[in-house]
């Protein structure tokens, strides 16, 4: 198409809007022709054979790197960085010093997990005949004296892990006669426990009310009738028929409890790749921000998923302009945190469920660290923006009972806004040959002891009592928000923006990690984060109950005041050498080695007592 038509079409002369279209088109397939002769000219020497070869080498070379690319979010440079070093650890020369590094670290971590063991009692088989009840609990209130983690907890300085009272005694006196009797229950069997069954659903239908769940979030009434009227109608069905449409009835509908928030995760994140499996969707993928929980991370392994990290902007919120420019065909769930774990800040829930209704793409609100307290936080007195099934984006909610619930450890609950978005969280084999076999978890047989303490706990603290413990956990961590606020001297700054129970700071002045060693030594266990470094204190009631906030505060401006005196400021500490060689590394293997070395250490039998501090001979 010639400069003359195109400016005679701007300036309105002799051209029309048909001529200029026809121009154009007629240029293009001339442009096209010109590049089928040059790529004709090219692949005219070869014989047919060796094109079929060069379009599947070429083919299959085009999918294995897009295949790589799409694998990982981290940055291309980042990536060629980490498989040069992975070639380089290949050396047997490199391979046998890191070998040798990594066994030393092996040894210095079992020796740390082991101790506070100081008698190495360790039962490697069945005794023969069985111990006496007496020896039994003799022997566990002797495991129970190891360390100093129950007088830790108690004082109120301890970051989350353990979120009741210890001293709680009319509710432990309350779960001991429920252990009696539920102990042994099982929901996987509802028609022989099915007080567990009700005990179940009446759990979920009070989460569910907690996030303003309609009756479609937890329709199970209307469900049970339709599915009875429709087992009266199958005059010839058998009894086994009828029963597996009772038990599914009987399940709760549109929600279930786990065994923990990371399970709670899973499932959803397992109901959406299946929902895209069922469209078509063969590599879907997960829209996260970068401070969403690891179980993600954990997902996306297990379930073969691609995840998507998506950076938080200056407040630790989600950038949600940067997840919208994320979302492809692909992409099966947006997520929110409320609140995240590293800084305890709340996404833009609204925000990403309005994307996830612009997209026709399920939003997945992890609430599983504070949802029972975010859940009281207007009634306590806090008032929250909208985060829950009020947003009609919002499909499902992870909720811990586990945490700030109080209950015993094992148990969470996974909700979804109706019964749709459920039945693809379900496994089920119907031609096995042990029976037509359908769970609605991970697991098959489920503690029902987990369901009773659960259900016993929420009706012992209820409605009033999860308020007030709510307002005092929030005020304590926002004394402890406001104390590092005031402390810009000392070069303290606070990460995110702490909306409810965690508190995230980094240092200007000193190592932030130095910090969370010189705290350490003065009896706290505070949570270390990466990317940015900082340190996070996770407050419980515990805290509350012990004015831990005071002496928090106290004891960080003292080690602060002690780090900036010193020369280094702090920066050969023990966990800033660790974290720092964590970041300088680009093979993140190497630091997954380290950690799976910790995890061995926790399954090895104590070191004997008379090794040698520099023996490496232990005993696995």
């Amino acid at each position: 198409m010639s400069n003359r038509a195109v400016s005679r079409f701007i300036s309105g002369k002799g051209e029309t809007m048909s001529d200029f279209v026809i121009d154009a088109w007629r240029h293009g397939i001339e442009v096209v022709d010109e590049v089928r002769k040059v790529v004709n000219g090219y692949l005219c020497v070869l014989q047919p054979w060796q094109l079929v070869v060069v379009s599947v080498c070429g083919t299959v070379v085009y999918m294995r790197v897009r295949r790589l690319i799409r694998k990982s979010d981290r940055p291309i440079m980042k990536r060629i960085g980490a498989s040069v070093y992975g070639l380089v650890m290949l050396l047997p020369s490199v391979r046998e010093i890191v070998d040798r590094e990594l066994k030393e670290a092996s040894v210095k971590i079992t020796k740390q997990i082991h101790r506070c063991d100081d008698k190495r009692i360790f039962v490697k088989e069945l005794p023969r005949n069985g111990m006496s009840n007496k020896v039994i609990i003799g022997l566990a209130d002797e495991y129970s004296s190891m360390g100093d983690g129950r007088s830790l907890i108690s004082s109120g300085h301890v970051s989350g892990a353990v979120y009741n009272d210890w001293d709680d005694k009319d509710l432990q006196l309350l779960q001991t006669e429920i252990f009696k009797t539920f102990s042994y229950s099982n929901p996987l069997h509802p028609m022989l426990f099915a007080d567990c069954r009700k005990m179940e659903a009446e759990v979920v239908r009070m989460v569910a009310n907690m996030f303003n769940g309609n009756e479609e979030v937890c329709g199970t009434c209307r469900n049970r009738i339709k599915s009875r009227d429709l087992a009266r109608k199958l005059h010839g069905a058998s009894y086994f028929v009828m029963l597996l449409l009772l038990y599914a009835s009987d399940a709760d509908a549109e929600l279930q409890m786990t065994s923990g928030g990371t399970e709670s995760i899973l499932l959803a994140m397992l109901a959406y790749r299946n929902r895209a499996n069922e469209r078509g969707t063969m590599e879907p993928q997960m829209v996260v921000p970068v401070t969403a929980h690891a179980a993600f991370d954990k997902a996306a392994v297990m379930f073969g998923m691609r995840l998507r990290h998506i950076p938080v902007d200056s407040d630790g919120r989600v950038d949600v302009k940067k997840m919208e420019r994320a979302i492809t065909s692909d992409t099966c769930v947006l997520v929110a945190s409320a609140p995240n774990f590293p800084t305890g800040t709340i996404d833009d829930v609204e925000s990403i469920s309005k994307l996830g209704q612009k997209y026709g793409i399920p939003v997945h609100v992890d609430a599983c660290l504070g949802g029972f307290l975010i859940a009281f936080m207007d009634d306590a007195g806090y008032s929250l923006p909208p985060f829950d099934f009020r947003l009609h984006g919002v499909t499902s909610i992870s909720c811990d009972t586990h945490k700030y619930g109080y209950t015993p450890k094992g148990s969470s609950v996974i909700l979804y806004r109706n019964v749709k978005f459920l039945r693809y969280q379900y496994i089920c084999v119907p031609d096995w040959t042990g029976g037509v076999y359908a769970t609605p978890t991970i697991a098959g047989s489920r503690p029902g002891l987990a369901i009773a303490l659960t259900w016993a706990t929420m009706l012992h603290f209820g409605r009033e009592n999860y308020v007030a413990r709510t307002r005092e956990v929030v005020a304590c961590a926002r004394r402890i928000t406001d104390a590092i606020k005031d402390e810009g001297k000392r070069g303290l700054k606070l990460l995110g923006l702490p909306a409810v129970s965690v508190v995230a700071f980094q240092s200007e002045n000193v190592n932030v990690y130095a910090i969370g060693d010189r705290m350490s030594k003065r009896g706290w266990h505070l949570n270390a984060l990466q990317n940015p470094p900082g340190m996070h204190i996770c407050v419980t009631f515990n805290t509350v109950k012990a004015n831990g906030d005071v002496t928090f505060i106290r004891d960080l401006k003292d080690v602060v005041d002690e780090l900036m005196n010193e020369p280094d400021k702090g920066s050969s500490s023990e966990m800033a050498a660790i974290y720092g060689m964590a970041e300088s590394v680009p093979d993140k293997s190497i630091i997954s080695e380290v950690a799976f070395a910790y995890l061995d250490a926790c399954y090895a039998m104590p070191i004997a007592i008379e090794q040698k501090e520099g023996d490496e001979n232990l005993e696995t």
